[in-house]
């Protein structure tokens, strides 16, 4: 290993989705010199629901100057829809209209079009090189084909079970607390020629497993159907539950036509969120850092955001010596850990009502609530939802 030619970068980047690829591209632009390596060759295939919230759609303006318009002209985005349902298993609590639209996106199309960005400012992509080994102390990385890579800093955006943050001495300190903290996500997509009932807007669904829900998003030629929750508070098979909630949704016609769909399974960090993520010359971001919503599970906005900060840390670190511990941490404070934080405690009460109230209870609390819930959804409350954040844009990272 030590023969291997060291090829070196200002930052290298571990894994290529949604905020590998923002981090590269706000890095590349600004003339860092930058790698982006993925065990995956992309497009490839990515479970999730594809919402891009209001709150995310303004960061792409803010980062790219992206709107509905430039998306919807590129064909990134796949369905648009004001309307939204959520259920109590499968009787409808509220159905209404939103100001702000939800906008759903095949992530396949999602995660190439923001890799392309980085590609296009400059970032050197590593397609298929899987990540096997950081060396912290020297700043080095390594990868399956034998590639060798030395940066002055390191980026870790490869998700929930990040090689990255195995570096990070507090990681292993953590086990036991983030496997407590861990949720699957369990999907199926059903081709709108097969379901037995039409979709034309996002559904939310209560009742089906604890702490956690399921959702039905439309997509132009499917439905994306699924459900996510803490694994360990869930005794029931995550299948069995999905087959009974697609059966429930009409989706399929009897609960067993689920073996012949193609299901699969995904991890989400559903409440560990690290408020130190940087670790000499490291520093984790998305998924990777935990920062996934751990009520709505909701993980683009904060994976994307955290790559904003951190690719702001870096360019401050290169201009100024200023190391990324000083400035990244507090910046994550201000933009996502304090509502993060609030949304892990808040969720206590809220899975809590909705395993031991009555339904007609929920039914109340859900109407009373779900205007400020989706406030929160698309950017303009916190979560002490008594608090409206005023609309203005943070400094661009040029």
């Amino acid at each position: 290993m030590h023969g291997t030619r060291i090829h070196e970068y200002d930052v290298v980047i571990a894994g290529c989705g949604p905020a590998g690829a923002t981090a590269g591209a706000l890095l590349a632009r600004s003339g860092v010199k930058v790698a982006l390596v993925d065990r995956c060759t992309f497009p490839r295939p990515k479970l999730c629901g594809g919402l891009l919230s209001g709150k995310t759609m303004a960061l792409l303006g803010h980062l790219f100057g992206e709107t509905l318009e430039t998306l919807s002209a590129g064909g990134i985005i796949d369905f648009v829809s004001r309307e939204y349902s959520i259920h109590w298993k499968n009787r409808a609590l509220v159905r209404q209209t939103s100001d702000v639209p939800f906008i759903l996106v095949k992530r396949n199309v999602y995660d190439r079009f923001l890799l392309e960005k980085a590609r296009s400012a400059g970032a050197e992509i590593m397609e298929g090189h899987a990540l096997t080994r950081v060396d912290a102390d020297a700043d080095e990385v390594f990868t399956s084909p034998g590639m060798r890579l030395k940066a002055r800093f390191i980026i870790g955006a490869d998700g929930c079970h990040s090689v990255v943050r195995r570096s990070f001495p507090m990681y292993h300190g953590r086990h036991g607390e983030w496997s407590a903290n861990m949720a699957v996500g369990m999907e199926v997509a059903i081709p709108r020629n097969a379901a037995t009932q039409d979709m034309d807007h996002p559904c939310v669904h209560l009742g089906y497993l604890d702490w956690g829900y399921a959702w039905a998003f439309p997509n132009a030629d499917s439905v994306i159907v699924g459900l996510g929750g803490l694994v360990h508070k869930n005794k029931r098979n995550f299948k069995d539950i999905l087959a009974t909630f697609l059966f429930d949704r009409g989706l399929i016609s009897r609960p067993d036509e689920v073996l012949g769909l193609h299901m699969q399974g995904h991890p989400i960090p559903y409440g560990n969120e690290m408020h130190i993520p940087v670790y000499k010359d490291l520093l984790l971001v998305g998924d990777a850092a935990g920062l996934a919503d751990p009520i709505t599970g909701e993980g683009i906005y904060q994976a994307q955001k955290s790559a904003e900060m951190a690719a702001q840390s870096i360019l401050q670190a290169l201009g100024t010596g200023t190391h990324p511990l000083a400035t990244y941490p507090s910046l994550l404070r201000k933009a996502l850990l304090a509502d993060l934080r609030y949304a892990r405690a808040l969720r206590v009460i809220v899975f809590s009502a909705l395993k031991f109230l009555p339904p007609r209870l929920i039914g109340c609390l859900v109407a009373g609530a779900h205007r400020r819930a989706l406030g929160v959804i698309h950017g303009t409350r916190g979560y002490p939802f008594t608090i409206r954040f005023p609309q203005t844009r943070p400094e661009r990272v040029s």
